[in-house]
């Protein structure tokens, strides 16, 4: 009786969690969008690449203070139905954020700075959402990708999905995890692929009269950044596309041709508590390797982490900051942030990979800086909390180079 009671009171009695509040001038909207690329596409690919697509956009009227829309449904209802005991323990609270569905774009402002954002491997569109709103009430448009194949679920129009299933994903890491590892560098060239065709689309729109976003998009003003795996997308982008001003990788080893290979645009590093090898060995050993597997796998992965990252960053000829929030895990610089504040459990789940930091500390703290960071280099803006001599945030631990 009592495990019933307490899976009732999860389903359907828990009061509802609100997302943090964007601090910029503009309210806030939202879009869904379904894009086909008509490029004749590889062999292993659908003849003509589809994505889904969020924007989220500054919009006329004044800035909501109360949180009204639902958090990612198809998301949320893909884990209801795939995971019903990991959705009943961790996200059965309902969760709001502030973006209004299909508001009208602002009026004013001319042509508007683009950001695309790329999600982490088994991750949505919508995982970052607090961070995309708030660039977006900053005068932004944000331009969020499913990638398909990477996205835990992608729900197409007609309700059709794709799906990666993590356990599918977890049970070939066991079987042989340098393999595993591995493909990630074959794999990133599909994702570059798609925030090229994503870029191409805005452009059509740009200047297609009948669009909404005709003649409002800074095509020669675009921004980027990504969680994970979206963050070596986004560095490989800025290294490729000319399109691209700056880049932000929040957490990311780095995958794909001459990783480390020197940029020449201005870039950011938001990093977790960097992990030891030794430490890093001890985790891929609790999470099912034996320990022989687990230092082979770690000799082959630790290089891409910090040790690339390091690499990278002093070899941009660009203004470059490498900020590591304390206390935190990998899962700090996205909306499991959050979520953890909304879980009855995160402690028993070791804070849901986030670290012990507060979910919404490390918001907070990571909105801050993609604003400043991007203010300043897609807007001209001067940065106290970047290029300023007081520490805003005694959690991080900065470090600038130019």
């Amino acid at each position: 009786m009592l495990t019933a009671g307490m899976a009732s009171y999860l389903a359907f009695f828990q009061p509802p969690f609100y997302f943090p509040q964007p601090t910029g001038e503009y309210a806030v909207g939202t879009a869904t969008c379904h894009w086909v690329d008509q490029r004749q596409q590889p062999d292993h690919l659908a003849s003509h690449k589809e994505l889904m697509v969020q924007l989220w956009y500054p919009a006329e009227g004044k800035p909501s203070t109360i949180p009204t829309e639902a958090y990612a449904p198809y998301f949320i209802n893909h884990i209801k139905e795939t995971y019903k005991i990991g959705w009943l323990v961790t996200m059965s609270r309902p969760m709001y954020s502030y973006a209004a569905e299909d508001a009208l774009l602002i009026k004013r402002g001319g042509e508007l700075p683009i950001i695309i954002f790329s999600h982490g491997f088994l991750s949505t569109r919508n995982h970052n959402t607090a961070q995309c709103e708030e660039l977006a009430s900053h005068g932004y448009i944000v331009v969020g990708i499913s990638h398909s194949f990477g996205s835990c679920v992608t729900e197409f129009p007609g309700g059709r999905r794709v799906i990666t299933d993590p356990i599918k994903h977890y049970q070939q890491f066991l079987e042989n995890p340098i393999a595993y590892y591995k493909q990630f560098n074959g794999n990133i060239n599909t994702w570059i692929d798609d925030v090229h065709m994503v870029i191409n689309e805005l452009d059509i729109l740009s200047k297609h009269q009948s669009s909404p976003l005709y003649g409002r998009l800074a095509m020669n003003n675009i921004g980027m950044f990504g969680h994970s795996f979206g963050g070596a997308v986004t560095a490989q982008m800025c290294r490729h596309d000319e399109r691209i001003k700056a880049g932000v990788a929040m957490d990311s080893p780095l995958f794909g041709p001459h990783a480390t290979q020197r940029l020449n645009k201005p870039f950011m590093f938001l990093l977790a508590d960097p992990m030891s090898a030794a430490d890093m060995i001890g985790l891929m050993h609790k999470l099912g390797l034996t320990l022989t597997q687990a230092q082979e796998f770690v000799q082959t992965l630790h290089p891409s982490c910090i040790p690339a990252v390091n690499k990278l960053f002093r070899s941009i000829d660009q203004d470059v900051y490498k900020i590591i929030l304390r206390n935190a895990d990998h899962l700090a610089f996205c909306d499991i942030a959050l979520m953890k504040e909304a879980c009855l459990f995160s402690g028993v789940l070791h804070n849901m990979g986030v670290g012990s930091i507060n979910g919404f500390r490390a918001t907070e703290i990571v909105r801050s800086y993609l604003v400043a960071f991007f203010d300043k280099y897609l807007q001209s803006k001067p940065s106290e909390l970047l290029d300023g001599e007081i520490q805003q945030y005694p959690e991080c631990m900065p470090e600038r180079a130019c």
